[in-house]
């Protein structure tokens, strides 16, 4: 399996800056009721996802250094190298075992942190659905974007999974 380093861009750029700030601006929005009263945050649970997403994203980098390491390569070489990264089996078997249905990376524990996460910040509120749901889908939709258009199968299944789960939720 080889990943040509010129399918990756530019992790920020002008764009994306301007889409942060407007994000912002949308999170504050997230923490009013349809009254425009402030909706408290559950932060333990807020705190607790965020834990979680770091440490899965600390075990995916530990995965990427080390499939670099073994090609003799670093973060800053491999970015710099007009060569492709060559994907060693012993990598793909990590890759596979992440994205697998009880990996973390698999649509299903994703899917529970995002609607986690959206819990949280709206503080339970289940009047937020429809303004949870939207920003759901335009990270999706930005997600697809930096991809080319197009999203992995996997990852259309995680945003298919977490609809339905914030639908539960919310309808519960």
């Amino acid at each position: 399996m080889r990943i040509d380093k010129n399918y990756a861009q530019n992790p920020i750029n002008k764009h994306q800056e301007q889409n942060v700030r407007a994000e912002k601006v949308e999170a504050e929005e997230i923490k009013k009721n349809n009254s425009g009263d402030l909706v408290e945050v559950d932060l333990e649970a807020l705190a607790e996802v965020k834990q979680k997403a770091e440490a899965a994203n600390s075990r995916l980098k530990a995965l990427v250094k080390e499939l670099l390491a073994r090609q003799d390569m670093t973060f800053k070489t491999a970015l710099k190298d007009s060569e492709e990264l060559e994907v060693d089996q012993k990598a793909a078997q990590e890759a596979e075992a992440l994205i697998a249905e009880d990996g973390e990376y698999g649509v299903e524990a994703v899917s529970d942190r995002i609607v986690s996460f959206a819990k949280a910040i709206s503080g339970g509120d289940k009047s937020r659905y429809e303004t949870l749901k939207k920003a759901v889908a335009d990270g999706f939709a930005e997600a697809k974007k930096a991809l080319g258009g197009s999203l992995p199968e996997i990852s259309e299944r995680t945003l298919e999974l977490t609809m339905e789960k914030l639908e539960a939720w919310a309808s519960s």
